[in-house]
């Protein structure tokens, strides 16, 4: 598998004395330039693939003569993969970089929830990110895993054809309420299906608003599916898997305290169509 990765070289490096670079999988990096190599511990590489030397702090590592260290991380594919690689990851919530869909992508990673390990798919945090957006922009994905983003419909079906997955969708009202629901088994299609919806297994204390939307595809404004002439993407203001239309909106328009109705960030099994503060969407292997 070819990854693109972050690299720093350790100091300078004279090139006419040097005729090959010493290659080291390492967890600590500075982002310089970027390289595409095999994912394996030891590496190595011709001089005439790095046209530049750079200073840069790096792990001490024992290179055969006229070699040079280069301090390259270990990506994983998903944040559980963090986790069982390192234990001490356990509780430190955070964004991480995995690698899906064939490039690396920076997630939020749920690390406390139910023993952790959770990619976050998609996070609505305030109103500073608009979520109507075409279905190129949901398949590519879009936005800030710090604090509201969706990781890509492309980038989400990569990762639960992989097997069995469970998805945890976190809530969160204005007044600090929060519930959640479960789902034990969740999986979307490729474009050509428009991402058709797989979920079933509910429990939780939310109550269950996505079961409705099973077998159903995704629609965004500029690709929207019309159910007794009802366009449910333009009508309910954002994207979703819609079927005449929604019993959940977690990807509508941002409101504040008092906002109500079905072109919110709603969950009608929790709070009806009060809209949300907060929301999460996430994926783990299912134990």
């Amino acid at each position: 598998m070819l990854v693109c990765h972050k690299f720093t070289l350790c100091g300078s490096v004279d090139w006419s004395k040097t005729d090959r670079i010493c290659v080291l999988n390492a967890k600590n990096h500075t982002k310089n330039s970027t390289f595409s190599l095999t994912k394996t511990e030891n590496i190595h590489v011709d001089r005439k693939d790095f046209p530049e030397a750079v200073a840069g702090d790096c792990l001490l590592h024992s290179c055969n003569l006229n070699w040079i260290c280069i301090n390259v991380p270990v990506v994983r594919e998903t944040c559980l993969d963090h986790l069982r690689e390192d234990s001490h990851l356990r509780g430190r919530d955070g964004v991480y970089q995995i690698y899906v869909a064939s490039e690396v992508k920076a997630v939020y990673c749920d690390m406390s929830t139910d023993g952790g390990g959770w990619t976050a798919i998609q996070r609505r945090q305030d109103n500073s990110t608009d979520f109507f957006r075409t279905w190129i922009e949901y398949k590519e994905g879009f936005g800030d895993p710090f604090r509201n983003y969706w990781i890509g419909n492309d980038a989400i079906h990569t990762l639960t054809k992989k097997g069995d997955l469970e998805l945890r969708i976190e809530l969160q009202r204005f007044n600090g309420e929060r519930a959640f629901a479960q789902y034990s088994t969740f999986s979307i299609g490729n474009e050509d299906s428009y991402y058709k919806l797989l979920v079933s297994g509910y429990s939780g204390t939310a109550g269950d608003s996505l079961t409705y939307h099973n077998n159903r595809r995704f629609a965004t404004k500029d690709s929207d599916v019309v159910y007794l002439g009802r366009y449910c993407a333009t009508e309910r203001h954002g994207a979703w898997w819609y079927y005449h239309c929604s019993y959940s909106n977690l990807n509508a328009k941002y409101g504040d305290v008092g906002d109500n109705g079905p072109g919110y960030v709603v969950w009608d099994h929790w709070t009806g169509g009060e809209s949300l503060k907060e929301t999460m969407m996430m994926i783990r292997e299912s134990p």
